[in-house]
């Protein structure tokens, strides 16, 4: 476990951590509970544990839409499969590119395609 982790769950046990305003909409917006998020912190050395699989995600602004290759890591535990930081990092980039109309830099981060609509 890193430093990080465990410093975090010493922050926990002691109830040091503290949920902003805002954090708390968003979650609740998704329907996620702070509980929740926190025992899968205190549980977070299961990760090691877990399989990993390579995929592609489709990040659609307008008429463009990338192929975005990414690593999810799968779990047993009911929750939707995880991306790391670094790919969920990839996505945003590519997602604000697109959004600006950044047709130079969304190529070097992945695949890009115009949509065009047909006739039928």
């Amino acid at each position: 476990m890193s430093d990080t982790l465990k410093q975090i769950k010493t922050l926990i046990v002691r109830d040091e951590v503290r949920v902003s305003d805002h954090g708390y909409d968003e979650l609740a917006e998704d329907g996620i509970f702070v509980r929740d998020r926190i025992v899968s912190v205190m549980d977070a050395e299961l990760l090691k544990e877990m399989s990993t699989r390579h995929t592609t995600k489709l990040v659609q602004e307008g008429k463009y839409v990338a192929e975005v290759d990414v690593e999810l890591t799968d779990s047993d535990t009911g929750w939707s499969a995880y991306l790391s930081l670094d790919d969920a990092y990839r996505l945003d980039d590519v997602r604000e590119a697109l959004r600006r109309g950044d047709l130079k830099k969304a190529p070097n981060l992945t695949r890009v395609f115009e949509l065009k609509p047909i006739a039928v």
